[in-house]
């Protein structure tokens, strides 16, 4: 039987759930931790998430710092401060950036990995693939992982059970950093079976794969400005493809998820940009 996202899979449920939880822990810690919200681009959605990030943080009793920077050796200067500050405990930077001088996977490496709360830094990736829940430095804290695809795997859990991925396969069509590898890492961690997709893999395989998916979890543009938004592909988007292998009865539109196979389990989509 399909279940589909409207069914099992509320994420607004999952999400408050979750806010819940962190308000409460934030009230048994007895202070307002430190986070330090950095905004280095004018990207819109950035922008747009800096802005909420910043009044659920309110929200939640943790004390948030809007900081600003325009280029390499800003941010360099700031997250050195930033990791010396005993008042910020976290640390939270808006990728991509893209500045000419350095490398976005050099900035995230320059942040103290105690302090990482995306779980970008090398040693919490490096955790993460080795499947190791705690840090090695005496605190016992939690190693960090990178939120988007921790909420992926949260919401699978909360809708269909703690050990309902093992066993299944899983797609992921995007392989930036910050979601598609680090998903395909959680996944596998949880004994499922995941296929990394990306803008080159050939269409053709990326249908069969759609065909053979137990869950599919997408982010990629949405068709109508895939060939638009920068560091996107030419030709049909990924999302085409898939829609093409799972729906029969009605063509793709922007915004819309494809109606299911009669065995397709999940479908996750979120309209986010190839990574270049």
């Amino acid at each position: 039987m399909t279940t589909t996202l409207t069914g099992k899979l509320d994420c607004q449920e999952t999400a408050r759930h979750y806010f819940e939880l962190v308000r409460a822990n934030v009230k048994r810690l007895g202070f307002s931790p430190g986070l330090g919200i950095v905004l280095g681009s004018g990207d819109t959605g950035s922008v747009t998430y800096q802005r909420w990030l910043m009044k659920d943080c309110e929200d939640a009793g943790i004390h948030a710092t809007d900081l600003r920077v325009e280029n390499g050796m800003q941010i360099v200067k700031l997250v050195a401060r930033l990791n010396q500050d005993e008042k910020t405990h976290g640390i939270f930077i808006f990728y991509p950036l893209r500045y000419p001088d350095i490398k976005d996977d050099e900035v995230m490496d320059l942040v103290d990995p105690g302090k990482d709360i995306e779980g970008l830094h090398a040693i919490n990736i490096g955790f993460l693939n080795k499947y190791r829940k705690r840090m090695d430095d005496g605190t016992q804290h939690r190693c960090m992982t990178p939120c988007t695809a921790r909420a992926v795997v949260k919401t699978l859990k909360r809708g269909f059970g703690e050990a309902w991925l093992a066993g299944k396969t899983v797609l992921v069509i995007n392989d930036s950093l910050r979601i598609g590898r680090p998903l395909t890492a959680m996944v596998a961690n949880l004994k499922a079976t995941p296929i990394l997709c990306h803008q080159n893999t050939n269409p053709v395989h990326l249908e069969g794969f759609v065909r053979m998916a137990d869950v599919i979890v997408s982010a990629v543009p949405a068709p109508a400005t895939a060939s638009t938004r920068t560091g996107s592909r030419t030709g049909p988007s990924a999302s085409t493809s898939a829609a093409k292998a799972t729906s029969t009865t009605r063509p793709w539109t922007a915004g819309a998820s494809p109606t299911p196979t009669p065995s397709r389990t999940a479908w996750a989509r979120s309209p986010a940009p190839w990574p270049c």
